[in-house]
């Protein structure tokens, strides 16, 4: 199995296209929201406009958007909420809570500072919009609960067209799925949960699915962004369930992006000239925000100035990046303890 990670890889190093990560990287810490309590901020996506959004580490959760670097609340709504999407139009995705049982419900926050509420399949079940592209077509997951058996409750990717939802169709076998991104062009990505037990990376163009695979035999796979031309990030176990590895799926073959010390790594977001950002653990066991492109393997944390990582910066995950190379994430502060959200320019 070893040798096909090599080689995969080794193919995809041959097809990149010329374009090479930045040499250093300038590190801006955005503000997290007053009154935000230790934990963990959530980065959620970023627009070309510079527009970054997300969740504080407020007590419940509050959806924000960073506008250069300071945190401002979205439209107050429920008493949980968090951003997940953002497209160049600047229309904000993500889910809210408004019910003592915590339901999560899906909602557009507009530019004109009011809220949509979409509409899920089972307004009893919890649902999200994960992602939004340019012409205002909407993805994510919602749940339904089966009114005969209360605790068989399972999600369902759906797309929001024209105001209405639609249930995605399942791979065959399938028995709940999630839609994690949605690019501009329409083709939809996530993952499919099967009779077997394994999850598989599932594709979406015109609605119909299209199980993309894994590594080997036995194992779960799961697609988490998609650009322009259609290439794909996200992960994949090895046969019998050995390691998580960050992969792509380009012209129809799905390759290994490889990773540090060759363990765990998985890519979360890829621009539209095939450069894709995630996280990989070292063989200490420590989280590094992660960059593939141009046939290299980087660690972030080595583009970041010395006189940063002295103070304590470890950039742990990148969970988003634009096509002029900035790229955003979750980085912790070893002098205080904290996490914090992060944007990198290239310099």
């Amino acid at each position: 199995m070893k040798n096909f990670f090599l080689i995969a890889t080794a193919a995809y190093v041959a097809t990149c296209s010329i374009a090479h990560a930045a040499s250093t990287y300038s590190l801006t810490i955005l503000d997290d929201y007053p009154d935000s309590m230790l934990g963990y901020p959530v980065p959620g996506g970023f627009n070309k406009q510079g527009v970054v959004v997300g969740q504080s580490s407020s007590p419940f959760g509050l959806a924000i958007k960073w506008i250069n670097g300071q945190a401002i609340a979205l439209s107050s709504i429920g008493n949980h909420s968090a951003a997940l999407s953002v497209n160049a139009a600047g229309q904000i995705v993500g889910k809210f809570s408004d019910t003592v049982d915590g339901v999560d419900l899906p909602v557009v926050w507009n530019t004109d500072g009011t809220t949509t509420r979409l509409k899920p399949l089972d307004p009893t079940a919890s649902t999200a919009a994960t992602g939004i592209n340019k012409k205002g077509l909407i993805v994510g997951y919602s749940h339904r609960i089966d009114p005969n058996n209360s605790a068989d409750d399972r999600s369902h990717a759906v797309l929001w067209k024209n105001g209405k939802v639609i249930d995605l169709a399942m791979l065959p076998s399938g028995f709940q799925s999630t839609a994690a991104a949605i690019s501009d062009s329409g083709v939809i990505v996530g993952n499919c949960s099967m009779s077997d037990g394994f999850s598989h990376a599932t594709r979406w163009i015109d609605a119909q699915p299209e199980d993309l695979g894994a590594l080997g035999e036995n194992a779960s796979s799961s697609a988490t962004s998609v650009n322009a031309s259609g290439q794909i990030a996200g992960w994949s176990q090895g046969a019998n369930r050995t390691g998580m590895y960050a992969v792509t799926w380009l012209d129809g073959s799905l390759i290994s992006l490889g990773a540090l010390d060759d363990d765990d790594a998985e890519a979360l977001a890829i621009n539209s000239k095939g450069a894709i950002v995630g996280h990989a653990v070292t063989k200490t066991w420590e989280d590094r925000a992660m960059l593939w492109q141009g046939g290299k393997i980087i660690d972030l944390n080595t583009k970041i100035s010395d006189k940063k990582r002295q103070h304590g910066w470890v950039l742990k995950s990148a969970v988003g990046i634009d096509d002029s190379g900035k790229i955003i994430g979750l980085a912790y502060d070893g002098w205080t303890g904290s996490w914090h959200t992060y944007l990198l320019t290239p310099q």
